[in-house]
């Protein structure tokens, strides 16, 4: 029964160095619905691996020129093959 699910499962997620991300973010609590709020922040590249399925990742086009760097769990990435499938 295990095998029918596990099928389809790619398992270990890898990201390399240069690979476009989305970040997942929480909903805020202003009171309006969390349906129509964004669910990822992006696009983002990956600047390093780290261990432990760690990564830090920044912002692909900076705004107002205050870049944005942070360090995520692979968890918490969804792997871009377009920004426009995000």
């Amino acid at each position: 029964m295990n095998s029918y699910y596990d099928k389809d499962k790619s398992g270990k997620v890898s990201l390399r160095k240069g690979d476009i991300v989305a970040v997942r973010i929480k909903p805020n609590t202003t009171g309006e619905s969390t349906k129509t709020q964004p669910r990822y922040r992006g696009p983002m590249v990956v600047t390093q691996e780290r261990p432990s399925d760690t990564y830090r990742i920044s912002k692909l086009e900076p705004r107002n020129g205050r870049p944005y760097a942070t360090i995520v769990h692979v968890s918490q990435l969804k792997a871009g093959r377009g920004w426009n499938e995000l």
